[in-house]
């Protein structure tokens, strides 16, 4: 797999692989209007490369030096 490029196969083998080492959870307010804008942020912001949009969920991937894997997974949950 090189930098920057991940298939949704490869993406799923690294979730279910055990081989990230580390997870943390950012919540804040937005609404699904924003989604958009806040994926484009994130994609360019960090050099990120989307594997897959699902309504207002995305999968990200990045590579940093070392050759270790960034897995993102970014939701936008709608509040009624």
């Amino acid at each position: 797999m090189s930098p920057g490029v991940c298939s949704h196969d490869d993406f799923t083998a690294l979730l279910a692989g055990g081989t990230l080492c580390a997870a943390q959870q950012f919540t804040g307010a937005a609404s699904a209007a924003d989604f958009g804008g806040i994926l484009a942020n994130l994609v360019r912001a960090f050099h990120l490369t989307v594997v897959e949009v699902v309504d207002t969920t995305a999968s990200l991937f990045g590579a940093v030096t070392g050759d270790d894997h960034v897995c993102l997974l970014l939701k936008v949950r709608c509040r009624w």
